[in-house]
C-alpha cells in the first residue's frame, strides 16, 4: 500500500506581512538621504578647494609676471636696474614684517584709484614718453591694480569684487635680502576661509616663505617667489 504524502511549504499570512516593504522603503530612504548629504557635502568643499588651488595659480602667475618686470628693468651696466624703485613703490624702507602673515581689511598695499601714466601701446593709442617713475608705478598697476588684467580687488573702484581672476585682499610685499635676493610675498584672504563662518581671528599656522618660517593667519593664502 502506498502511502502519497505531499510536502509543501506553509503559506504565510499576508496580514502578517503587512508593513515590511514600506518599513524597508523607509530604511533605504534614509541610508539614501544620507548618502546624498554626503556627497552634496563631497562637492561642495571640493568646488572650495579647487577655488583654493586656482586663486593659489593666479598668485604664482601673476607674482612671476611682475617679477619679470622688475627683472627686465636691468641692463649689463647695472644689474639691479629700477629695483629700488619698485621696493619704495610697494614696501617702502624695505620692510615686509608689518603685514605678511597678518589678515587685515585695509592692507599695506593698495591699489591707486586713478589709472596711471600708460607706458604700453592700448587700443590703437600709442605709448606714452615715460620717466624711470613713471614706468613703475604703470608696471605694478598693470600686473595688480588693472580693472581687467590686475589681480586686486582691494581697489575702490572695484568695491566688493572678488570674481574669477581677483584676489580678495590682496596685499603685496617686496624686499631684497642681503645676498642681493629679492623676495615677492603674495597673501589674499582664501575662498574657503570667506566662506566659512567657522574661520576665526586669532588662529594662525606656521608656513615656510622662501626659507623662513612664519605664523600665517589661517584665512589667508600666501605665496613667496624668490628671484635675482
Amino acid at each position: 500500500l502506498r502511502v502519497m504524502i505531499s510536502m509543501k511549504k506553509p503559506i504565510k499570512s499576508l496580514a502578517n506581512q503587512a508593513g515590511a516593504t514600506l518599513l524597508e522603503s523607509l530604511i533605504a530612504l534614509v541610508v539614501f538621504s544620507i548618502g546624498a548629504l554626503g556627497i552634496a557635502a563631497l562637492q561642495t568643499a571640493t568646488l572650495v578647494r579647487s577655488d583654493d588651488v586656482k586663486q593659489r595659480s593666479i598668485a604664482i602667475w601673476k607674482a612671476q609676471e611682475l617679477a619679470d618686470r622688475i627683472k627686465a628693468s636691468g641692463s649689463t651696466n647695472n644689474p639691479n636696474g629700477l629695483s629700488q624703485a619698485y621696493i619704495d613703490e610697494i614696501s617702502p624702507g624695505n620692510n615686509v614684517d608689518a603685514g605678511i602673515g597678518d589678515f587685515d581689511n585695509t592692507p599695506s598695499f593698495v591699489c591707486p584709484n586713478n589709472e596711471p601714466t600708460r607706458c604700453d601701446d592700448v587700443e590703437g593709442t600709442d605709448a606714452a614718453i615715460c620717466t624711470a617713475a613713471d614706468l613703475v608705478t604703470f608696471d605694478i598697476w598693470s600686473v595688480l591694480c588693472d580693472p581687467v588684467s590686475g589681480v586686486s580687488s582691494t581697489q575702490a573702484n572695484l568695491g566688493t569684487n572678488d570674481g574669477e581672476n581677483k584676489l580678495k585682499n590682496l596685499d603685496v610685499a617686496l624686499t631684497q635680502d642681503a645676498n642681493g635676493e629679492f623676495l615677492l610675498f603674495f597673501e589674499w584672504l582664501s575662498r574657503s576661509a570667506d566662506q566659512n563662518e567657522d574661520f576665526q581671528a586669532g588662529v594662525t599656522v606656521t608656513t615656510d616663505l622662501c626659507g623662513t618660517d612664519r605664523d600665517v593667519d589661517s584665512r589667508l593664502g600666501v605665496y613667496c617667489l624668490r628671484f635675482r
